[in-house]
C-alpha cells in the first residue's frame, strides 16, 4: 500500500490554507450545521445525517469511525493555543482529502469542504464508510490516516508531533442508530486507549456500556438524596507540625455501603454532564464547614481540587462568590486547587479565570505541577499560594506521589 506523503509545512502556509476553507457558506450549508471553529458538520447535524442515510438504505453494512487526535495538552504548552488550533485545522484538512478518495464514504452534503469528516468537539472527529464487514475498506483508511498524521509540521522553526487513536463500530451489529455507533465507538476507542489491543467494538463491552449508563443515572439520583459525603485529609507543616489545613476528598456512599472515591466516578459525571452540580454541592459543602469553624474559631482552611472541565464553567466564580457571602466565610480560607494542565488545555481562559478567583479573595493552589510543564510562563501573571509537586517527575525515593510548597 502507498504511503501519501507531505513535506514540512510552515506557520503561513497553514494560515494561507485555514484562510481559503474559512469562505462564507450559504444557507444551504450552514443549515446542515456546522461547526463554526472548524467549519465541519457538528455532531448533531452528523447523527442526522447518518440515521436519515440508514433509513434509506436500511441493508446498508457500515462502520462509524471516531479518531481523536492526541498530544494535543503538550503542543498548547509548547507552541501556543493559537498555533494548536491551527494545526488542528491542518490536520482535519488532511484528514479530509484523504477521505475524499475513498468512495465507500458516506457524504454528509454536496459540499467538498463539509461532505466527508464531521466534528465531535475539541479533538475529536468523525466518519462513516460502507464496508462489507471484513473491515478491509476501513483498515485501508485508518492505516492512511496515520500515514497521514505522522507527517509533522514545521511551526516557528520546531517540529509538531501529532498521534491519532481510532474507535470503530458497525451497523447494524452494535447498535441501530448513530448515536448508539458513537457511543460504542467511543467505548472502543477507550479499551483501545488503555492496552492498544483493538480499535473495534467487541460484544463484551456491551456490558460495560450498560453499566456505564446505570451508574449516571444513580449518580444523578444519589446526588438528589444527599449520598455522597466529603472527607478532609490534613494538610501538615513539616517544620511546625501543625496542622494548617485540609483538602476535602468527595466520596460517593452506595446502596451497598460501599464507598467510592472520586476517580472512579468523577469522569463518568463529566460525560453526563453531572459535574458541574456535583462541584456546586462540594463548594457549598466546604463553606458550610468553613462557617462552623469560624464560629469555633478555628483558623484552618479548606482546599477544594477542581477538574478541568469545573474550572472552564463559566458561572464557577459567581457560584464561589454568592456561596461565601451567603455563609459569611472569610475567602481567604478557601483554596481553589487548579491543575496544571489547564494552563496547556486553554491557557488565556485559565488565567482568566484563575485571576477572577484570586480577586475574589480565594486563594489558589497549583496541583499535578511538573506533570505537564505548562505553568511557568503563567507565573509572572499569578502567583500561586502554594504548588503541589508531582513526585513522579522528581527523582526521589518519596512514597508519596505529592509534596506541597509553600
Amino acid at each position: 500500500m502507498a504511503t501519501i506523503g507531505y513535506n514540512f509545512w510552515s506557520l503561513r502556509q497553514i494560515t494561507r490554507a485555514h484562510h481559503a476553507d474559512s469562505k462564507q457558506y450559504s444557507k444551504n450549508e450552514i443549515a446542515i450545521g456546522l461547526d463554526l471553529a472548524s467549519g465541519l458538520p457538528n455532531k448533531l447535524a452528523f447523527t442526522d445525517k447518518i440515521d436519515k442515510q440508514l433509513k434509506i438504505h436500511s441493508s446498508l453494512t457500515i462502520n462509524l469511525v471516531i479518531f481523536k487526535l492526541t498530544n494535543f495538552e503538550l503542543l498548547n504548552s509548547l507552541i501556543g493555543h493559537q498555533n494548536g488550533d491551527m494545526v488542528k485545522l491542518q490536520m482535519s484538512s488532511r484528514i479530509r482529502n484523504i477521505l475524499k478518495q475513498s468512495p465507500d464514504i458516506l457524504l454528509l452534503s454536496e459540499h467538498s469542504q463539509t461532505a466527508f469528516l464531521a466534528t465531535l468537539g475539541g479533538v475529536d472527529f468523525s466518519f462513516a464508510v460502507r464496508d462489507d464487514g471484513k473491515n478491509d475498506v476501513t483498515e485501508t483508511l485508518l492505516s492512511k490516516l496515520k500515514d497521514v498524521i505522522n507527517e509533522p509540521l514545521l511551526i516557528n522553526a520546531t517540529a509538531v508531533d501529532v498521534g491519532i487513536q481510532f474507535g470503530v463500530a458497525s451497523y447494524p451489529e452494535h447498535g441501530g442508530s448513530a448515536q448508539d455507533l458513537i457511543e460504542q465507538a467511543y467505548l472502543a476507542l477507550s479499551y483501545q486507549q488503555q492496552d492498544g489491543t483493538s480499535v473495534y467494538f467487541q460484544n463484551k463491552l456491551e456490558s460495560r456500556l450498560h453499566n456505564n449508563r446505570a451508574v449516571i443515572s444513580q449518580l444523578r439520583e444519589d446526588l438528589n438524596h444527599d449520598r455522597f459525603e466529603l472527607f478532609v485529609q490534613p494538610q501538615i507543616n513539616l517544620i511546625t507540625n501543625e496542622v494548617e489545613g485540609g483538602e476535602v476528598l468527595i466520596r460517593w456512599r452506595r446502596d451497598n455501603c460501599e464507598i467510592l472515591a472520586a476517580d472512579q466516578f468523577i469522569t463518568l459525571a463529566e460525560e453526563s454532564g453531572v459535574i458541574y452540580q456535583l462541584s456546586v454541592w462540594c463548594f457549598e459543602q466546604t463553606i458550610k464547614k468553613l462557617a462552623k469553624m469560624q464560629l469555633h474559631g478555628c483558623e484552618q482552611y479548606l482546599a477544594v481540587n477542581v477538574s478541568n472541565k469545573e474550572l472552564f464553567q463559566s458561572q464557577l466564580v459567581d457560584t464561589i462568590a454568592n456561596l461565601l457571602e451567603k455563609y459569611q466565610v472569610a475567602p481567604d480560607k478557601l483554596v481553589v486547587e487548579i491543575k496544571e494542565s489547564a494552563f496547556a488545555q486553554d491557557p488565556e481562559r485559565a488565567l482568566k479565570i484563575t485571576r477572577l478567583i484570586s480577586h475574589l479573595g480565594v486563594r489558589v493552589g497549583l496541583d499535578e505541577f511538573g506533570k505537564d510543564q505548562s505553568a511557568l510562563s503563567c507565573f509572572n501573571k499569578f502567583s500561586p499560594w502554594y504548588v503541589k509537586i508531582d513526585c513522579k517527575s522528581l527523582n526521589t525515593d518519596a512514597n508519596t506521589e505529592k509534596t506541597m510548597l509553600t
